[in-house]
């Protein structure tokens, strides 16, 4: 969907089967099993021949519901990568650093102070250096910064601290002060980028979330397997809300 607009992207990214005009708010935690489940499962065992095929469902809303998956189709489309949400914008960056693990931080002195505190929580107890961008030009595992930087609005280059990125080094930009299509992070060299979109993304104050996008399928697809367990996941509401704020 590359060379579309972002208003052609927020209404029709999801590709709905659906006729509603409006995305409908999905509101059950548990979902029934289709039809042929059970032959399925009893053909595998060997019991019986079918010709019935495994289809994708929804389980249990932990795992996924439709509002959210098609808020993340949505998300995704507009940085040109891959999403996954989270309950809020610190979960969010709480998950990415749980997922990459990194040994060395580099971020920047000034900055969200909640962003601060919840990488003080994932280095607590670990053996975890924590440096940051002001003081050189250190190498490290992770570097995070904030692209503009929360709350005072100062940018940084962000296509240069891409191309003095060595490889292995992951670069997380927590980009919530320029969403697009202000600044499309992921096309100037990040990893994986995050938003908290109880701000611009949600834009009326009745939302609570964050989300993280990257530009590999295969980051995404671990990521929700890891928000499951983490138990972070958006509510309905709040995806059905970011959608309609989104269009």
């Amino acid at each position: 969907m590359k060379g579309l607009s972002l208003a052609t992207l927020s209404i029709h990214a999801d590709k709905s089967s659906s006729a509603d005009i409006s995305a409908p708010l999905h509101v059950s935690t548990t979902f029934k099993y289709p039809e042929g489940t059970n032959e399925i499962a009893a053909q595998k065992r060997g019991w019986i021949t079918t010709d019935l095929q495994p289809t994708e469902h929804h389980v249990y809303s932990r795992m996924s519901t439709d509002t959210r998956d098609r808020l993340e189709t949505v998300l995704g489309a507009l940085e040109n990568g891959y999403a996954v949400t989270y309950s809020s914008g610190l979960a969010s960056i709480f998950a990415l650093f749980e997922y990459f693990q990194p040994k060395t931080i580099l971020m920047n002195k000034e900055g969200y102070h909640g962003s601060h505190h919840s990488i003080q929580l994932y280095a607590k107890n670990r053996d975890v250096k924590i440096l940051y961008l002001e003081d050189g030009d250190y190498l490290g595992t992770l570097k995070k910064g904030d692209l503009p930087q929360n709350p005072r609005g100062e940018v940084s280059d962000l296509s240069y601290y891409s191309s003095k990125k060595p490889d292995g080094v992951i670069l997380a930009v927590d980009a919530t002060f320029a969403p697009p299509p202000i600044q499309y992070t992921l096309e100037h060299g990040a990893d994986i980028v995050m938003h908290s979109s109880t701000k611009s993304l949600g834009g009326h104050s009745d939302l609570l979330g964050g989300v993280l996008i990257t530009r590999d399928s295969k980051v995404r697809d671990e990521l929700v397997v890891q928000r499951h367990f983490l138990g972070s996941v958006m509510g309905n509401m709040e995806a059905w809300l970011l959608l309609r704020s989104l269009r």
